[in-house]
């Protein structure tokens, strides 16, 4: 993916207009529209701001991994764009299933247990 389609990317997740990432860059729209369309590749200073921005690292900014994951955060504590690892996001995914199985299984077994309990006790064991 080139640089400019992931900018633009971010921008899209975060529901921003290129006139409102151009005013925050100080520059003119027509100029970060360039950046945008992969005609131009922004200096330092402007991977710097569009980062600091995002909230993100430039090293995830200009990451040309594939493998990534966007997710966009909308509760009122964090406000951002998470970009991560798509295969640690999976595993993440599967250990909470995991969990989640683990938890219901102990369920089952407890109310098994309780059952038994309770006969036990209306048999005046």
């Amino acid at each position: 993916m080139q640089l400019g389609t992931r900018i633009r990317q971010l921008r899209e997740v975060k529901g921003f207009s290129q006139q409102v990432v151009a005013d925050y860059l100080e520059m003119a729209q027509s100029n970060y529209h360039m950046i945008e369309s992969d005609k131009t590749q922004p200096k330092l200073d402007i991977l710097e701001k569009l980062a600091s921005f995002y909230k993100i690292s430039i090293a995830d900014l200009i990451s040309p991994d594939k493998n990534t994951v966007h997710i966009q955060n909308n509760n009122h504590n964090h406000n951002g764009v998470v970009i991560g690892d798509a295969e640690l996001f999976q595993l993440c995914i599967k250990s909470k299933e995991d969990i989640i199985k683990a938890k219901d299984e102990m369920i089952v077994h407890l109310e098994r247990e309780l059952e038994n309990e309770r006969k036990k006790k209306s048999k005046g064991e």
